[in-house]
């Protein structure tokens, strides 16, 4: 924090800012790919995630069955089938050509305790791949995960031979450029600059900041380092009237964020936080917004958090469109599967294959800019039980479906 108050603000006149083309951004976060998926497997193994498999046995005649697309209500995972489907829907019927992709991290299943490393980077790569190969002119941007991890959460930022440096961070070469990729190793963070969108976007692990990452046992002073580091890229944005988005797995404030780090990034967001334009994490599965305060109590910006892809264990899978416009997040669409009514189209032999609306956050809270005033509002609404407000908010929450 007293570095940062070293940083004076410059004086740019707001009004001059450059000017910037509109652009979307496509988000999938807590894609968590099952690879042995196998419709009409064992529900119910017993086990705490990786049911859905002919690995624990035939299911008997009176037993649950996985659904063809995913299994809710269950700790199964969603088959690759389904992932890939979705996105050829998407370029399809949505988008061709989204501007960028964030891939918000945790791609995985959740039976790390039962599978060998080496499937963490299969379902990696098969994901970075498969974006890459149906979405080819679009600048796709992957964040870590803590089920990335071996074992899930632990990354030691002092170890450069560390599992995620060796294993993972090379599948990105995909994507992003060796630089960029250094950049995750020894800084914790790298940035893709756009000048074409006035943009510069910056990927976190957020490892950094995970309570149950006992690899942070020995992390030195790496994060002080590596606030410093972003601190100088959010002031050039300032000073060259560039707009920065933060992206990350785990959200900023986060129930088992480490409270000191954790308080480090919200005295960045204050002091950049007219620089910052979106603040997009995953990893809860849920669907709601967090508004970070400053050490003084004091709201200071808006936490987006998205839901998952994976059904695991409740939802309905997920996915959203970031619209941005002269320079400012404009709205953002949710599309959610009715995951039970097409997999029971499925078993009737009918195989279409739809996301629906489900909402724009603009229409649905009833305000007409995102800013934090605004998004104040829409809280201050749920507090006050204002019902249209909370049936929807609870909807979205747990990507109820529409039908």
């Amino acid at each position: 924090i007293e570095c940062l108050n070293n940083i004076k603000p410059t004086n740019n006149d707001t009004k001059s800012q450059k000017e910037s083309k509109p652009y979307i951004a496509l988000t999938f976060n807590d894609i968590h790919l099952q690879i042995d998926y196998k419709f009409k497997s064992k529900v119910n193994c017993g086990l705490p995630g990786g049911c859905c498999t002919d690995r624990y046995g035939e299911p008997s005649k009176n037993d649950p069955k996985a659904g063809y697309y995913g299994t809710p209500n269950s700790v199964c995972d969603i088959p690759e089938y389904f992932f890939q489907k979705t996105l050829e829907y998407i370029k399809n019927n949505i988008t061709e050509v989204p501007e960028f992709i964030f891939i918000l991290g945790d791609n995985n299943s959740h039976d790390f305790f039962a599978r060998d490393a080496k499937d963490n980077i299969t379902t990696t790569n098969i994901i970075i791949k498969a974006f890459k190969e149906i979405f080819p002119k679009s600048i796709i941007i992957p964040v870590l995960g803590n089920h990335e991890c071996d074992f899930i959460d632990n990354y030691d930022f002092t170890r450069k031979d560390n599992f995620v440096n060796k294993s993972i961070f090379p599948l990105y070469l995909d994507v992003i450029d060796k630089e960029k990729v250094n950049d995750l190793e020894n800084k914790g963070y790298f940035t893709v600059h756009s000048n074409e969108y006035n943009l510069m976007i910056f990927s976190i692990n957020s490892q950094i900041y995970d309570l149950f990452n006992v690899g942070m046992i020995n992390y030195s002073d790496f994060f002080y380092k590596m606030l410093v580091a972003i601190a100088k890229d959010l002031y050039k944005c300032e000073t060259e009237q560039i707009k920065a988005i933060i992206l990350s797995h785990i959200p900023f404030s986060d129930y088992y964020a480490i409270q000191d780090i954790d308080n480090g990034f919200k005295a960045l967001f204050d002091r950049f936080k007219n620089v910052i334009i979106g603040v997009f994490s995953g990893h809860t599965h849920q669907d709601h917004i967090k508004v970070l305060n400053n050490i003084e109590n004091k709201p200071i910006i808006a936490n987006f958090i998205s839901p998952s892809l994976t059904t695991f264990d409740t939802y309905n899978p997920s996915f959203r469109i970031y619209y941005f416009k002269d320079n400012q997040l404009d709205d953002y669409e949710q599309y959610r599967f009715d995951i039970d009514l097409y997999n029971q189209k499925y078993e009737k032999k009918d195989f279409s294959f739809q996301y629906d609306l489900a909402y724009s956050f603009k229409n649905c809270y009833k305000i007409k800019f995102i800013n934090l005033e605004n998004i104040l509002d829409v809280v201050q609404r749920l507090y006050n039980k204002d019902k249209s407000v909370l049936e929807n908010y609870l909807k979205n929450y747990y990507t109820i479906s529409k039908h």
